[in-house]
């Protein structure tokens, strides 16, 4: 790892001027896309916390206002609200860990307005795109949501055939019992105002620090970018590739202008917007810290359904 450290440490310098170049083109996209977008509906997330955090039936709103910030915002709101509902005890690990490739999606907006209109000039119409895009998504989630579901049904079966005739009953008492108001399998604690005060003064600073990560992952990643572009001896088919995969608002460009026939590139371009690129997944990274969603089922599955949208458009297209 060290090793590593210190020939990307002298590829900097050595490089210095390739990476001063993709650091300003980072740190521009961030600034003038990505901070005006991302910022207000960062705001807007930490609200919706701070609210569900004060009702008592809060867990019951949980799940929905995933469904509804993290498809529509884009990355990396929806992983985002993941975590802080998982650390509020609204959604358990296990389901918000299922849920996070789906709802940590490309945002319609940058679909619609960059991928579909910028990069593809408008050949698919929009509904298509999107059918494209999020179907592999429903039939991912939805298989592993109903294999968990038989899997944990046929573990609580077992379970329940070893326990003895009395404990069974209790076990039925308890089951036809009425449920309580919050569902969570951590307690919910009372929130006073002051509290709640000082939490929405917060949420202003919070927002200015996970937006400054975002923009940090964008500079690496556009840097990373540069390089990849400026290896001398690299066909240029791989460092196209490489430079979807990394980033996908510069990498689409790049494979949009590439020699590839047209119905490969437009199935890389959506497979890579798909994936959602290393700068995406890094920012992830960032803003699940320490919420028990597992980043290795998210890295796979968003493999997965890349894989699923690029060969489907490429068979649509041949």
């Amino acid at each position: 790892m060290l090793f590593c450290l210190i020939i990307f440490l002298l590829t900097l310098i050595g490089e210095n001027q390739v990476v001063v170049t993709g650091a300003r083109a980072g740190l521009m996209l961030w600034f003038h896309d990505v901070l005006p977008l991302l910022l207000p509906f960062m705001l807007l997330s930490n609200l919706f916390v701070l609210k569900i955090r004060t009702k008592k039936t809060g867990a019951a709103y949980a799940i929905p206002v995933l469904f509804l910030l993290g498809l529509l915002c884009g990355y990396p709101l929806g992983a985002k609200m993941a975590s802080d509902f998982t650390k509020e005890g609204y959604i358990k690990p296990s389901t918000a860990t299922i849920l996070l490739p789906l709802c940590n999606n490309i945002s319609p907006m940058f679909l619609s307005g960059y991928i579909g209109h910028t990069v593809l000039q408008d050949r698919f119409p929009f509904w298509f795109l999107l059918v494209v895009l999020y179907v592999p998504y429903v039939l991912v989630t939805s298989s592993v949501f109903l294999v968990f579901h038989v899997i944990k049904k046929h573990k609580y079966a077992s379970a329940f055939s070893k326990l003895h005739p009395a404990s069974k009953e209790a076990a039925i008492t308890s089951h036809l019992s009425p449920p309580s108001v919050h569902t969570s399998k951590y307690p919910q604690k009372g929130v006073s105002q002051q509290a709640i005060s000082m939490q929405t003064n917060d949420l202003l600073l919070q927002s200015v620090i996970q937006i400054t990560y975002v923009g940090l992952y964008i500079m690496i990643c556009s840097i990373l970018f540069a390089l990849v572009c400026a290896i001398p001896d690299l066909p240029q088919d791989v460092s196209t590739v490489l430079c979807g995969i990394l980033e996908i608002t510069q990498g689409s460009t790049v494979l949009a202008a590439s020699a590839f026939p047209l119905a490969s590139k437009t199935a890389l371009i959506l497979a890579c917007t798909s994936f959602g690129g290393i700068s995406a997944f890094l920012q992830t990274l960032q803003v699940t810290k320490q919420s028990g969603l597992s980043m290795i089922y998210y890295f796979v599955v968003k493999c997965i359904c890349g894989c699923m949208t690029g060969f489907a458009m490429y068979l649509l297209l041949v």
